[in-house]
């Protein structure tokens, strides 16, 4: 999946005041992370679907790192200056009580997992449609002694994509309080490029051109000795 298209205007920064380029170029290298971190789920999830074999760590970094990623991007976003409300990536602003659950997971785990019985980095669950033939995963982290968990209905599984649905199971803190929460990762993939493409359609709007950076962009040097 391509969230940030090679002529998107975030990849090719028009003349602007260097504190706005520092954030929006910040915001791109953000997006391309969270975009690779969801390629790769996808994979890993097919692959778990198809063969049964299992790479939980894998799943799991993925799933967290579009996780603190799109956190991370909400709060670059908000030092753009502008002098409107800030309205774009507000419906994915929830996204901030589980990076917080995450980022703070060592102080809670006796309550999660003693009291609880959440596994420590959560589960995941999707969907598939393999040619028509649907049905549902779950992926549990670690070693798993609670009483039972909601997988994905296959019913909710009609979805030309291979994998769908897909939802991170795992406990957030809100108002001094910690109990069980979903989130979906498709759903918030889908608004991050809703908001992504407003992001562009308004620098566009404001009559910037795009530049070709690709001789100044994500150097890499190499040095080998001869």
């Amino acid at each position: 999946m391509k969230i940030l298209q090679d002529n998107s205007i975030l990849k090719n920064l028009p003349q602007i005041k260097f504190e706005q380029f520092l954030i929006l170029d910040s915001m791109r290298f953000t997006i391309e992370i969270i975009e690779i971190n969801y390629n790769e789920l996808l994979i890993e999830l097919e692959q778990m679907s198809k063969t049964g074999n299992k790479n939980m760590p894998k799943a799991f970094n993925c799933v967290w790192n579009i996780v603190d990623n799109v956190q991370r991007l909400n709060e670059i976003y908000k030092k753009y200056p502008q002098d409107s409300e800030l309205t774009l990536f507000k419906d994915i602003a929830e996204i901030k009580f589980f990076r917080h659950s995450y980022q703070h997971l060592e102080d809670r785990i006796s309550e999660i997992v003693i009291d609880r019985k959440i596994p420590v980095f959560g589960a995941i669950k999707w969907g598939v449609n393999d040619n028509g033939k649907i049905f549902s995963c779950l992926a549990v982290s670690g070693n798993f002694y609670g009483n039972s968990m909601d997988i994905i209905n296959p019913a909710d599984c009609h979805n030309s994509l291979y994998i769908s649905n897909i939802t991170l199971i795992t406990t957030v803190r809100q108002n001094k309080v910690t109990f069980e929460k979903e989130l979906s990762i498709s759903n918030l993939i889908n608004l991050l490029v809703e908001n992504v493409r407003k992001l562009e359609n308004s620098l566009l709007l404001n009559n910037l051109e795009p530049c070709d950076r690709k001789s100044v962009k994500d150097i890499l040097l190499i040095f080998k000795p001869e």
